[in-house]
């Protein structure tokens, strides 16, 4: 670079005869984004092959905006005005739109510290500003087709951005692959509700201009509408049947799995109970899950449901309870995540609500500030994307005192029955087709893969021994190795313990076993991890582990922590 050598930080260099420093490896730097890996590297590369006599250095970070991470280039070139929109350009021909940045500022040369090396902290902040409205906002624009407009808007909506391109990249806007999505569906909502296409095409081409064009081409789909089939009795779905076979198995260990509580607390104004156990009514009687019962057919081996009228029968009173302090609130939940007669599927009680008031003084149907309202869902009728509707619809209900409102057209039970009769062909033989030839037997492997937590170990592990003879340990520590020195016995730095040694020596030769885990006296090793929980030797034979309150009483063992 400018006729000059450069390393970067943790380059891995040897020193040839001449005494020159010799580039043998280079540790690339990987991001995530977008929830995928990603080369910084190779981007970093790919921006300086754009024109090499222009851009001579390049360098990109990570951003936190607006709860997401976005890329930015920083360009270093001689050419003040080099055109940020040929950079983006190129970068979307030859790198994933994932990996483009989001923002690219042209400098004259790095900011450097009192060392002379980059000083990111100096780097400009990138904001919208910089580059969007300046590259890619343009208002002159007019419409090509009669969609752009609400296409334009679902955009504007979904990036916060007033006014934009008909040619700016998605993903240059501060769009993720996530968001794209829920565009799309959008898109399904507002402009192609009657019509089928491939998904991949819109993030393949990520513009306005060619979302539209590809909307052009689509052909409308023959759909099937299906009819509320006015059940009341029926089957229960896939779902249904596994949670209930579940519920039966742990029921027998005493596990309680199926509970959902969801806790409120009132923080300013009041409630009326009578009005609640309106609402509530009103809303039991509009969703048909809240008032199912299930009953397992014997002989038919088969468990069915059956939608009850009558609302009374499956919403027992309120459950009311008075504490004296707030830490009693966890006791009760505790209690409505494990009570094992709270619900009963057989009766149809799926659903339980629990008022929890603070105080005594206040005895009315009025809840005030600081009262509790716990509601319990058995996950058999409902799941956390239920909830909201629950909510909107309670609180609709509400405010209506009980008044009834409009019914679902379609309710669950249709849908259980529909699924029975879906054809599955098409998936069946795809699975078949990849699965063909491997094993069914479960690969019992002997080493924990459950994945790893910085802040939280999973007290698994795998313990894998192995018999060897005397003749074979012996030949093994004296032509493999030293005939005396330290081994590390738990591999590389990253396992669990830093370093445990052990002396091997002709005495242990002739003894029936190696005791690999004896550790050296004085010998300290830490656990790495972010707080201090050293592992200590307290003498040959014993391994001593503890927290902070051992490591501060062997700080006065001068014996054992020299």
């Amino acid at each position: 670079m400018d006729n000059e050598q450069y390393f970067k930080t943790e380059d891995i260099v040897r020193c040839n005869a001449r005494s020159e420093l010799v580039l043998l490896e280079r540790v690339g730097l990987q991001m995530k984004i977008c929830e995928q890996q990603v080369e910084v590297a190779e981007i970093e590369n790919t921006i300086m092959a754009l024109s090499p006599s222009e851009i001579s250095n390049c360098l990109v970070i990570k951003i936190f905006e607006n709860g997401e991470d976005r890329l930015a280039a920083y360009v270093v070139s001689n050419n003040s005005k080099f055109s940020i929109e040929s950079i983006r350009d190129y970068c979307m021909v030859y790198l994933c739109p994932h990996m483009v940045p989001s923002y690219f500022i042209v400098l004259d040369q790095f900011p450097s510290n009192a060392n002379e090396t980059t000083d990111r902290q100096g780097l400009t902040v990138p904001s919208p500003s910089i580059d969007i409205s300046n590259q890619y906002v343009k208002n002159s624009e007019e419409a090509m087709y009669d969609s752009e407009d609400k296409m334009h808007h679902l955009w504007s909506s979904m990036l916060t951005l007033d006014s934009l391109s008909r040619h700016a990249y998605y993903f240059a806007l501060g769009g993720t692959s996530c968001s794209l999505m829920q565009l799309f569906n959008q898109y399904q909502v507002h402009l192609i509700s009657d019509e089928q296409f491939d998904v991949f095409d819109f993030l393949k081409n990520p513009t306005i201009v060619e979302h539209i064009r590809h909307l052009m081409k689509v052909e409308p789909k023959m759909s099937t509408v299906y009819s509320s089939l006015h059940l009341t009795r029926g089957v229960a779905s896939f779902a249904q049947t596994q949670i209930f076979v579940e519920e039966r198995l742990h029921s027998m260990d005493n596990m309680i799995m199926f509970h959902m509580p969801i806790v409120y607390r009132i923080d300013h104004g009041s409630l009326s109970l009578v009005r609640l156990r309106r609402a509530l009514a009103t809303v039991i009687h509009k969703h048909q899950p809240l008032r199912t019962r299930f009953i397992f057919d014997n002989d038919k081996n088969m468990l069915n449901q059956e939608v009850l009228e009558n609302c009374q029968r499956v919403f027992p009173p309120l459950t009311m309870s008075i504490i004296d302090h707030v830490d009693d609130i966890l006791d009760i939940v505790r209690k409505e995540k494990t009570n094992p007669s709270l619900f009963d599927l057989n009766a149809g009680r799926v659903i339980h609500c629990h008022v929890i008031r603070s105080s005594q003084v206040n005895v009315d149907e009025q809840l005030s500030s600081e009262d509790t309202i716990i509601f319990n869902f058995h996950r058999i009728a409902s799941d956390e994307f239920s909830i909201p509707i629950f909510l909107r619809d309670l609180h609709r209900a509400y405010e209506l005192n009980g008044e009834e409102f409009e019914a679902f057209s379609h309710n669950y039970i249709d849908y259980a029955v529909h699924e029975r009769e879906m054809n599955m062909e098409k998936a069946t033989t795809f699975w078949q087709g990849h699965l063909q030839g491997l094993s069914k037997n479960l690969l019992r492997l002997p080493y924990d893969r459950l994945p790893v937590i910085a802040t939280t170990r999973s007290g698994r592990g795998f313990t894998v021994s192995e018999t060897l003879s005397p003749q074979t340990a012996a030949q093994l520590v004296r032509h493999s190795i030293p005939k005396a020195g330290f081994y590390n016995i738990y591999g590389p730095a990253e396992c669990t313990l830093d370093a445990t040694y052990h002396l091997i020596t002709d005495i242990d030769l002739n003894s029936s076993s190696i005791p690999l885990g004896r550790l050296l006296p004085g010998y300290l090793c830490h656990i790495l991890d972010e707080h201090l929980q050293p592992v200590i030797p307290g003498q040959l034979g014993k391994l001593l582990i503890g927290g902070d309150a051992v490591f501060h009483g062997y700080l006065h063992r001068p014996d054992l922590t020299q």
